[in-house]
């Protein structure tokens, strides 16, 4: 939103084609331009390109930080409320998975390098599937050196994104897990490489938070482990049909 030549109001859209769905991934107004309908004419300009994209459903994560979004996001048809937004376990929780033992200790049967040593190619490979199954694009939130790319007859088959985790016990953040192949090993066998690379950086008393907004990961943890209550974000969303 520009007023007098200034921009006064800014926000940004990230849209899912696959899900249909649209996420709010920023939206701010300039204090002096508050009250004045400028965050009302962004919202109205987002539900013009939900249109465009044919998308049935917007929503948007904030904290409590941000006091003002929760009664405009309400006032704007938005459902508003508190969602998880991690699970956390153990390493040593993992590492109690007999599946996931035995595979450490077991000849790889595919190839596995942490996402530093990725081609460029690959990489523009690997990002367009994750855009085309859902789960957003690469980014930039992530350590290359922890992070893992499993490969199956030479194209990337599945991920593993994360970065060191600051909030308390060392640990990791998992950003992204994705697999595109219809074989459970090959996740299984990134899994155990990632365990390997883990358990050599923190150790076993390792926390492991698993970031729940990505639609794969809630279902992977709880295959493996009960996961520790994770914080809360808030939350909101509404239908565009």
């Amino acid at each position: 939103v520009i007023h007098e030549g200034s921009p006064v109001a800014a926000a940004a859209l990230d849209v899912d084609l696959a899900r249909k769905t649209g996420r709010i991934v920023s939206i701010y107004t300039r204090p002096d331009m508050r009250r004045k309908k400028a965050a009302t004419m962004l919202m109205k300009s987002l539900d013009i390109l939900s249109k465009q994209y044919k998308l049935e459903r917007m929503e948007c994560f904030f904290t409590e930080k941000m006091k003002g979004l929760d009664p405009f996001l309400r006032a704007h048809r938005f459902l508003t409320g508190r969602k998880k937004s991690s699970e956390s376990c153990r390493m040593s929780d993992l590492l109690s998975d007999k599946r996931i033992r035995s595979l450490m200790n077991e000849k790889q049967t595919i190839r596995v390098c942490d996402f530093g040593k990725v081609e460029r190619q690959q990489i523009q490979v690997l990002d367009k599937m994750l855009r085309e199954g859902g789960y957003g694009s690469i980014g930039q939130d992530f350590d290359k050196e922890l992070s893992l790319v499993a490969f199956l007859d030479g194209e990337p088959s599945a991920v593993i994104l994360c970065s060191a985790d600051h909030s308390g016990k060392p640990g990791v953040a998992v950003r992204l897990l994705a697999s595109f192949a219809k074989s459970p090993v090959v996740v299984l066998e990134l899994l155990a490489a990632w365990m390997n690379v883990m358990t050599a950086a923190f150790g076993t008393d390792a926390t492991i938070r698993f970031y729940s907004v990505n639609p794969s990961v809630s279902s992977f943890v709880r295959s493996f482990v009960v996961s520790e209550p994770g914080p809360y974000v808030l939350y909101g969303e509404k239908s565009m049909v």
